[in-house]
Order: C-alpha cells, then sequence, then structure tokens
C-alpha cells in the first residue's frame, strides 16, 4: 500500500518532463480494479513510466525501459485529459469495492477522481470506457515485456539428491570415470 501512496502522491518534477505543465494537463493516471479480495492498481506517468500493484503484495515495475510500455503509458495519460472534467477533485483515495473501477487523474492543480461500475466501462462507448481499454492495453504491453523476459531465462534443471553413501552425480558435460 506505500507504493499505491507514493503514486498517488507524485509530483510532475519528480518525472522530469520537459516544459512547464499547464494547471491542467494530467502527468498521472492511477486506475484501479476491484476484484474480490483484492486490488489492482496501475499507476501510469507522462514519462512513460508503469507500475502495476496487487494489494495483497507484488506486482510489475520497470516498465519505463521498454518503447512499447512506454508509449501505451503516454498514451493513457494523455486521454485522461478528456475525462477530467466530469471528476471531483480529491485528498482522500479509498480503494473501490469490487466490480468497481476508480480513476485517479494526476494535475499540477492536484488529483481527481471518479469511480464507476466496471460492467459498464466494457459496455458503453465513452471517454471514461476508452481511458480504461487504454489502461487494459498498458496492462496488456507489460505483460508481454515479462513473458518475454521470462521465456529468455535459462531452464533451470533441477539435480537429484546426493545421499551420504552415494557418490555426487558427475557436472552435465563431464565425462563420468568408470567404477
Amino acid at each position: 500500500m506505500r507504493l499505491r501512496y507514493q503514486a498517488l502522491t507524485t509530483i510532475a518534477a519528480r518525472l522530469g518532463l520537459p516544459g512547464e505543465l499547464k494547471p491542467n494537463d494530467p502527468y498521472g493516471v492511477i486506475m484501479e480494479m476491484g476484484i474480490p479480495k483484492s486490488v489492482v492498481t496501475l499507476a501510469a506517468f507522462a514519462d512513460g513510466d508503469a507500475r502495476l500493484y496487487y494489494k495483497t503484495g507484488g506486482g510489475m515495475v520497470g516498465g519505463i525501459s521498454h518503447q512499447t510500455v512506454r508509449q501505451a503509458a503516454q498514451e493513457f495519460v494523455g486521454l485522461s485529459r478528456k475525462v477530467l472534467g466530469r471528476m471531483t477533485k480529491t485528498t482522500e483515495y479509498p480503494l473501490p469495492e469490487p466490480d468497481r473501477v476508480r480513476f485517479y487523474v494526476l494535475t499540477p492543480r492536484g488529483v481527481f477522481t471518479t469511480e464507476t461500475d466496471r460492467q459498464r466501462l466494457g459496455e458503453t462507448a465513452s471517454d471514461l470506457s476508452t481511458l480504461f481499454r487504454s489502461g487494459q492495453e498498458v496492462v496488456t504491453q507489460m505483460r508481454q515485456v515479462q513473458e518475454t523476459r521470462e521465456a529468455a531465462r535459462p531452464l533451470m534443471v533441477p539435480r537429484p539428491p546426493v545421499f551420504e553413501d552415494e557418490e555426487p552425480p558427475a557436472e552435465p558435460g563431464q565425462p563420468t570415470e568408470p567404477a
């Protein structure tokens, strides 16, 4: 929950963005999805960084180092400008209930929020549902990066146990001595 709070209270200066932001320029979006017994938090920033946190622990970080994630995160933040006018300024950050989605948009004027039913986001064609789908695209790009990393890792082959009265097996690729 500490990382979630850090994301929600990120200031624009910490991102090292070029130029000066106008008061209503979004520089971060947090999208939280309530699921049974947990919440999934996606934090994306105008510099292209993206992070995914689970209320129960764990998540994914480091999206900024991958072009596909950076691009998806920046598009997500850019789209948030369209819903900002329908959001309420807040200084409190409650978690959504199951089957609810809460958005927070970070701007120089403060943090703005709105919450809706998750099912409505999939059924309607609105700016909020477009923002939701854009957030889902960020998650998709992050998962693809993670899957690519995992596929590139060498497989670890477990060694058989060695008992006290046995000789350890030869290292792979090493010739064995005849008994």
